[in-house]
């Protein structure tokens, strides 16, 4: 059994990677582009560009331990067309933000 396995959590965005400290594994991580030490959770964040996942499996090979992948097959709402006609307003709420759309002639 290991005493301190190396554990990789893959998101659409991030790929965060927990594992002991390691002077090579370190420079190793420090050289991928955006890499940055989360102090409070104690993990590295490393952009999930193309390519990264692969360079980090090949550095650490079969001392990996586990590869947990959290995929989102969240697909975004279709834009809602609405043409406001003379003296109308659409409004939409998105988030904390109000979108308005109004016809405006002079």
């Amino acid at each position: 059994m290991k005493d301190f396995p190396i554990r990789i959590l893959v998101t659409e965005k991030k790929i965060l990677l927990k594992m002991p400290k390691n002077e090579a594994d370190l420079d190793f991580v420090r050289v991928l582009k955006h890499s940055l030490w989360n102090k409070e959770n104690f993990h590295w964040e490393i952009p999930n560009y193309p390519g990264n996942l692969n360079k980090i499996k090949r550095h650490f090979g079969d001392r990996l331990e586990k590869i947990e992948e959290i995929k989102t097959n969240q697909s975004p709402d279709p834009p809602i067309t609405f043409l406001p006609e003379k003296n109308q307003v659409y409004i939409l709420k998105e988030k904390d933000q109000l979108k308005l759309s109004f016809h405006f002639q002079e």
